[in-house]
């Protein structure tokens, strides 16, 4: 039977966590945005695990898209135990990571959290929306490395896991290997069909939203009721950008730090005081 906790959320401060050698011997959180049943976060569970010591699964019990870097204030968070080390969360993917590392794996601190697969690229603007990145966010400033991981939809409405499923594995493995600024997530985007050289391109967030697509659901009496749909995106393509990479076919992996200071423009206003 499943185990059901009541957790409030704590404020106690996260220490950064020891990192190991080798994958094979880490202890991996995996959470997404797309909910705890997710096909996307089912198949990186099924990559993962037999390339590590130890998984972890903590996700939102139901789908939290567009939830960016929330989390719940107001009200109590239920947490549902559904095997050893996988629990389902009545909250934000920000409010999974949270619960993880201050309260569900306080005594054993993960390595490193894998966020995803989402169900849909999370590049451009998008990212600022997302709570595949908001969750590998919430790890960074934790002291935890962290990568967001998202596949491209083949349509409008349809998806093929091929391109995650084949390259997955390595890309993490490469990932795992490399030295990380403390305060740095890295955003990986996995292309509809890999078709460039070299399969990994290492961008920049470009920039692409021009509006919104807002419908108008009724009008009566006084109140109207809208739906906020997808986001409207200009052609322009930044040279070296995530967008670019997905065009051209590559695995796109980009940087992302949580600092967000314009250290430039900093350093302009200042000159003009």
């Amino acid at each position: 039977m499943a185990k059901k906790l009541l957790i409030r959320l704590s404020e106690n401060k996260m220490q950064s966590l020891s990192k190991h050698k080798n994958l094979k011997d880490a202890r991996i959180l995996i959470t997404n945005d797309d909910g705890y049943e997710a096909d996307g976060i089912k198949l990186l569970t099924e990559i993962i695990e037999p390339m590590v010591k130890e998984v972890w699964v903590i996700a939102p019990s139901k789908e939290s898209s567009g939830s960016g870097h929330s989390l719940t204030v107001r009200r109590n968070i239920d947490v549902v135990q559904r095997s050893d080390q996988k629990f389902s969360v009545d909250g934000t993917p920000t409010d999974c990571v949270i619960l993880a590392l201050n309260q569900i794996m306080e005594s054993t601190k993960p390595d490193l959290v894998l966020s995803g697969i989402n169900r849909g690229v999370n590049i451009a603007e998008d990212i600022t929306y997302s709570g595949t990145v908001g969750a590998a966010y919430e790890a960074t400033i934790a002291g935890v490395r962290a990568i967001a991981l998202s596949q491209e939809l083949s349509t409008a409405a349809k998806i093929d896991w091929s391109s995650a499923r084949e390259n997955l594995g390595v890309v993490i493995q490469r990932l795992y290997n490399e030295d990380w600024k403390p305060d740095c997530l890295l955003n990986v985007n996995f292309p509809k069909q890999i078709t460039c050289e070299g399969q990994i391109k290492f961008s920049s967030q470009g920039r692409h939203k021009e509006g919104d697509e807002i419908a108008l659901i009724s009008n009566y009496n006084g109140k109207r009721s809208y739906r906020i749909g997808a986001v409207k995106v200009n052609k322009s393509i930044q040279k070296n950008s995530d967008i670019e990479a997905l065009k051209n076919g590559c695995i796109s992996v980009t940087p992302i730090s949580i600092n967000h200071t314009d250290t430039a423009f900093k350093n302009t206003l200042e000159n003009q005081s």
